[in-house]
């Protein structure tokens, strides 16, 4: 297998963002070329390799074409980490992209005529690739670096089935109104800690109820892996940039997979679910607890970014962004735009939820029977999440994996039981986090997040302690703050009579947030355990 590079030679550190590309010089059968599009972290390359090794020699046998180009997460300096121009890898991939398609307009004004030969197209590439060096000025390149028909965008802690390149190539052909096709993915486990172990069933949930709902007309997401782009596509919703260049994904977002989606719905392309693979795609789940609530910061702020500008920019812009406003705008079916707001709410219902407990704390509290009666009390929303999330819904969960026969039904129930506290305190202690990711967009407080673990990393007790109360030094002292004024409200001797505040229905959603909020970074934290050295 040949791998092929482009770079930036006036970059002030080394280049490591490389991009190998392999592709057939023209398309003479007619057949579809497939571009393997990969984000990888630089210590788990080769065990990548052997996957695409795989992929490649499965797509031979089949008689398709195919390539490879690996996107590592912007510039290394020295061991200090990797530094970007822009946001995640998007930059990363737009340079490269770029430089592909600069080849391709210059390739696409050479007349050919009947005679022309292999050797022909590859001396007028070889000629047409040292134009376009010559004219960025800043890349290095080798090796044929056109693009394919389709893109298989995977992240480099995924794992892909051989025998899933023609059926997906395929259907893209006989559909072309799919812009992307994601594929389900199973979960692929590392360490087996118990935090891994209740986020792999989570994200089991979560890909259950997406099957669920698209089969039931909803539409499908596009998560940023185990997914197949058309490129065609991909070209048809880019746009220039404020810097001159032409840009295919969002370097200005957090959630770039999430812009293009929207970018490619609004174009009037289709997101299409595809199951059939079953759970031959694999991805990886966070290995720690700072990771997993990274990345939901990051869809918090991703989310924002796409609806809203910051703060400063009402007056004269307003507060939805244009593309926000296209989409509402598009002939995207009503159902879809409800689906996709409601998604987005979420965020914001999560990171409401620690201010209005604590408005509601006192409400009740000191003015119970006061409140005008269209008020509806935490207490009532808390007993309703309860016997609807955690009661009915972990009932009819089993029973619709019993029924399309993924589980029996008792290992189901037990299953679905068995995790709910781990996730009530995760989910609980999420609010003053995602709050505080919504706000930092808003303000234009600049939020950055490290690439996640892929592998098992030593830890310990003496470790773990010290990076906790630095992490969640904040939301600890809101717990703890809580906590403390919930005791003194209700049993000391010093407060008035009128000012305790002692109903259940007050202290217990008060009490749920501020005990979540304290035990996420250490009930969920299996190194906190670990006394070894």
């Amino acid at each position: 297998m040949e791998t092929f590079r482009i770079s930036q030679s006036n970059a002030p550190f080394t280049r490591r963002d490389c991009i190998p590309l392999l592709h057939p010089l023209s398309n003479q059968s007619n057949k579809p070329f497939l571009l393997m599009n990969c984000r990888v972290a630089q210590p788990i390359c080769s065990l990548m390799m052997m996957v695409f090794k795989s992929l490649m020699q499965t797509s031979a046998r089949l008689e398709l074409t195919s390539m490879l180009i690996t996107v590592l997460d912007g510039l290394l300096d020295q061991s200090m980490g990797t530094i970007s121009p822009g946001k995640e890898n998007a930059s990363n991939m737009n340079f490269g992209l770029h430089i592909s398609c600069m080849v391709e307009e210059k390739l696409a004004l050479i007349q050919r005529p009947l005679d022309w030969t292999q050797a022909d197209e590859a001396q007028a590439y070889g000629r047409c690739l040292t134009e376009a060096l010559e004219d960025n000025g800043r890349a290095w390149a080798d090796g044929n670096i056109r693009i394919g028909d389709y893109i298989l965008l995977i992240d480099s802690d995924t794992r892909v089935p051989e025998d899933c390149l023609l059926d997906a190539c395929s259907e893209m052909e006989q559909s072309p109104e799919v812009g992307i096709m994601q594929f389900s993915s199973g979960v692929m486990q590392v360490v087996n800690t118990y935090f891994e172990n209740g986020i792999t069933f989570f994200t089991n949930l979560i890909y259950t109820a997406i099957r669920y709902t698209v089969s039931n007309g909803d539409v499908a997401p596009f998560v940023g892996h185990n997914a197949i782009l058309r490129w065609s596509a991909i070209q048809q919703v880019s746009y220039e940039d404020e810097d001159g260049y032409e840009k295919f994904w969002s370097e200005s977002h957090v959630s770039e997979d999430f812009d293009m989606s929207l970018r490619l719905q609004v174009n009037g392309y289709v997101i299409r679910l595809a199951a059939w693979a079953g759970e031959g795609f694999k991805e990886g789940v966070s290995l720690t607890v700072y990771d997993e609530l990274a990345r939901w910061e990051k869809y918090a702020y991703g989310c924002n970014e796409l609806l809203f500008h910051p703060l400063r920019m009402w007056f004269y812009k307003g507060p939805f962004t244009p593309l926000f406003r296209r989409f509402l705008r598009s002939n995207i079916p009503f159902t879809s735009k409800v689906t996709i707001i409601s998604y987005i709410g979420t965020y914001y219902a999560i990171g409401a939820a620690w201010i209005l407990t604590t408005a509601n704390y006192f409400a009740i509290g000191w003015y119970n029977g006061y409140l005008d009666k269209y008020y509806v009390d935490s207490w009532k929303v808390w007993f309703s999440i309860v016997i609807v999330f955690n009661g009915l819904g972990n009932i009819a969960l089993a029973v619709m994996r019993y029924r399309i026969g993924e589980r029996s039904l008792g290992y189901a129930l037990y299953e679905n039981f068995k995790w709910t506290l781990m996730l009530a305190i995760f989910l609980g202690g999420l609010s003053l986090h995602v709050s505080q990711a919504l706000l930092a967009h808003m303000l234009e407080i600049d939020m950055t997040w490290g690439a996640t673990s892929k592998e098992a990393e030593f830890s310990n007790f003496f470790i773990e302690v010290p990076k906790v109360l630095k992490s969640f030094k904040y939301s600890m002292i809101f717990s703890l703050l809580g906590i403390i004024s919930m005791i003194v409200l209700a049993t000391a001797s010093f407060i008035p009579y009128d000012w305790r505040i002692q109903d259940f229905v007050a202290i217990l959603p008060m009490a749920t947030v501020t005990t979540s909020h304290l035990l996420l970074p250490l009930a969920l934290n299996p190194a906190l355990m670990t006394f070894s050295w």
